[in-house]
């Protein structure tokens, strides 16, 4: 009996100790999403951090963050010549770490969405050429409203980040609204989950960019899906942005040029030169002082590019083994290429 009293006393105590042993930071986000080159910004982690501070583990150079005096709170500090783009932020303590967060560094002015702003009374004034919008789908049937004004012939181009780098649980909506409520465009999943809208005003006047959201992952609700994760970048330009290169494919560790293609790239499409690093196959290529990013493949050796004309009566040859990047550029166009095998080759 005595031995049974001391065991249950033990594995009270046990129980008590393990309850004040402090905990790895919590699995979470940071808002706003990212940050300008340049600027100095103030984030917020969500859940409970004990004990604070943590520490901060931040890849690439450029780029600090630094845990405030208030428990949840950073400051990053993003050098104005930090290269643009994704960065993995790592928050640990001794009792372990939580998993990577990704932020985003970023070329454009940034704000931060103020609520209210559901209705199109309501719309928060957003000022161009361009900008990048933070914010959260945060309550309810959430709805973010902004406002822009156009010149007729001018073109907009509304990019909504909040899946496809940080994994928002949230399905992207993003409409054009007249000032007097009719949908003047709508787009959903144009890269993924996230969409983007491309508008060319006919009038001079404000437009409103309205965004919402449904879930990611499908249920049995029929409504817009909200809360505290569903936190995205809203980028609004009237100026160049591009959405892929050509060629697709360069040769792993050399420079080659490329061409952007994309919107309000001054009626041509702007050449840049890139390299991609031995032993990265796929490279998010985004440019210095343009908008928008692109998807380019590292191939071993130098790649083939369509020529016209190559359809079927003259067919393109290429060699093996080989990556081509061609266009179907007209309407009826056929690329047929002509390869040489040798029997029994598989």
């Amino acid at each position: 009996m005595r031995i049974r009293h001391l065991l249950t006393i033990a594995v009270c105590l046990a129980s008590c100790t393990r309850g004040t042993v402090a905990a790895p930071p919590p699995k979470g986000f940071l808002f706003p999403a990212g940050g300008q080159r340049g600027q100095t910004v103030s984030l917020v982690a969500k859940g409970t951090f004990e004990p604070w501070p943590v520490h901060v583990w931040i890849d690439g150079h450029g780029v600090q963050l630094a845990p405030d005096a208030q428990a949840g709170k950073f400051r990053l500090e993003i050098a104005a010549d930090a290269a643009p783009g994704i960065r993995w932020v790592r928050l640990f303590n001794a009792e372990g770490a939580a998993p990577p967060i990704p932020l985003l560094v970023g070329m454009l002015a940034e704000i931060t969405e103020v609520e209210p702003n559901d209705e199109p009374a309501q719309a928060q004034p957003v000022s161009l050429p361009a900008i990048t919008a933070n914010g959260q789908l945060d309550h309810g049937a959430d709805v973010d409203v902004f406002a822009v004004t156009l010149q007729a012939g001018q073109t907009l181009v509304a990019d909504l980040e909040a899946r496809r780098h940080r994994g928002a649980p949230m399905d992207g909506i993003l409409q054009i609204v007249s000032p007097q409520g009719f949908v003047l465009r709508e787009n959903d999943d144009a890269g993924g989950l996230d969409p983007r809208l491309v508008y060319t005003a006919e009038h001079d006047g404000p437009v409103l960019v309205r965004l919402f959201a449904f879930p990611a992952e499908p249920d049995s609700s029929i409504a817009l899906s909200s809360s505290d994760k569903h936190v995205y970048r809203l980028t609004l330009t009237t100026g160049p942005f591009f959405d892929h290169c050509f060629p697709l494919a360069i040769e792993q560790g050399k420079q080659a040029t490329v061409e952007l293609h994309g919107w309000n790239l001054g009626g041509q499409h702007c050449a840049s030169p890139l390299t991609l690093p031995t032993g990265r196959d796929v490279q998010t290529f985004i440019h210095p002082t343009i908008a928008g990013e692109a998807f380019v493949r590292a191939v071993p050796q130098g790649p083939t590019i369509e020529h016209e004309p190559n359809d079927s009566v003259h067919p393109q040859a290429l060699p093996l083994p080989c990556a081509v990047s061609g266009r179907i550029g007209e309407p009826r166009d056929a690329d047929v290429y002509a390869v040489e095998l040798r029997k029994d080759q598989p």
